[in-house]
């Protein structure tokens, strides 16, 4: 379970003004590969997202993979399948709230979680902690964010090793 009071100052950024997605990426003063994400269009929620830093080979690639995909980025839009995903999610935001989503109108929410104390595996608790805000935006409003199709449910968990060893002694039989 993630501990809010552990977690870094969430960290806001908006894609106003920026000519290419690729700006993103570029945002000096964030250097993250751990984070859950949180996009907005005009104070709406889009969707919630994480990133467990494992492939990611620069800060904010993911948001940038997804976001790169929005028509508003004319000339600049991704054509690639990296995050075409996101082309659906344009969709049911338009559907949902009547706005096209702008890249003008849009912010981003940070968590950070470099060097968080995660339990369980990290993968798996971000998920939840994912999750669970999904879950909380459905109980409020009685649908799921447009970018969000799925809700996860891990009923497992698997101790992190660090974890482990700090609570368990091995004894080896010899």
């Amino acid at each position: 379970m993630i501990n809010p009071q552990l977690i870094k100052p969430v960290t806001v950024f908006d894609c106003r003004d920026m000519e290419s997605p690729l700006e993103i990426t570029k945002l000096k003063n964030i250097k993250t590969k751990v984070y859950l994400y949180t996009i907005y269009c005009r104070n709406r929620l889009v969707k919630y997202g994480i990133s467990y830093g494992n492939n990611e080979p620069i800060s904010l690639e993911r948001i940038y993979r997804q976001l790169g995909h929005l028509t508003s980025f004319g000339e600049y839009r991704h054509t690639g399948s990296s995050g075409i995903q996101f082309r659906e999610t344009e969709q049911s935001f338009l559907k949902q709230y009547g706005i096209e989503l702008n890249h003008n109108d849009v912010t981003v929410e940070l968590e950070m979680f470099d060097g968080y104390p995660f339990v369980i595996e990290s993968k798996m608790e971000l998920e939840n902690y994912e999750s669970s805000k999904i879950q909380a935006f459905v109980q409020r409003y009685g649908f799921k964010p447009p970018g969000n199709d799925r809700i996860l449910n891990h009923n497992r968990s698997a101790i992190s090793p660090t974890a482990f060893n700090n609570l368990f002694e091995v004894h080896h039989d010899d």
